[in-house]
């Protein structure tokens, strides 16, 4: 997990994973991404499926094509791998047997990955020029369609607006994507896909970390 990345459940990770059957090797949980500007409103996971792409598009009439799940970041998610198995390579998304990735991950719908990938207009610019390079708008992550059906990589997507409407075009796209909105949240509500959840965070760190600095 990275540091914007929280798990939200209303059981314990504990109890999600002691009911997974003893030969289940790989659970996954699936992200949630933060409206930005917001410290509750989240967008939820869509599962992937033959009514997916067309509810990104209607959530997100403009960039809906260009976005995976209708999210900026992954979709993948975060693992919990069981210990004691031989020759692991744990990595960011996935874990690797003996070279392979390791197949048939369980799902646990009971605990969410909730990303603070942009948490405000302000953050997600200072983040941008990293993330067009080297992070998760790089030039060599796969589109969410494939070009010959119209699709386009974030990335070039990102190197197109600005070319054509500068930092104007990468506003209007936070705006429609990203940034926290009574049209945004409507627009997720009509679809099943908004979640408010207070992290609590700064109780959350007095309480785990008692003497971190404030």
């Amino acid at each position: 997990m990275d540091a914007d990345e929280f798990l939200v459940s209303d059981l314990t990770v504990g109890q999600s994973l002691a009911a997974l059957d003893r030969g289940q090797t790989l659970a996954r949980v699936r992200p949630m991404e933060l409206l930005g500007g917001s410290d509750t409103a989240f967008k939820t996971f869509l599962p992937a499926g033959p009514n997916r792409a067309k509810t990104v598009r209607a959530i997100y009439p403009t960039f809906g094509d260009y976005l995976t799940g209708g999210f900026l970041s992954h979709v993948a998610g975060k693992l919990f791998v069981r210990t004691s198995l031989p020759d692991v390579q744990i990595r960011i998304h996935n874990a690797f047997q003996n070279d392979q990735i390791i197949p048939n991950a369980v799902e646990l719908p009971d605990i969410a990955l909730a990303h603070c990938h942009a948490t405000s207009w302000t953050a997600w610019r200072a983040a941008y020029d990293y993330r067009l390079s080297k992070g998760s708008y790089r030039a060599e992550l796969k589109p969410a369609k494939k070009p010959e059906n119209g699709g386009m990589t974030l990335h070039d997507l990102f190197h197109y607006l600005e070319a054509n409407d500068g930092e104007s075009g990468l506003r209007a796209f936070y705006d429609e994507v990203i940034g926290d909105s009574p049209d945004m949240r409507a627009r997720l509500q009509a679809h099943g896909a908004l979640r408010e959840v207070d992290l609590n965070l700064d109780a959350l760190l007095a309480k785990h970390f008692p003497d971190a600095p404030v």
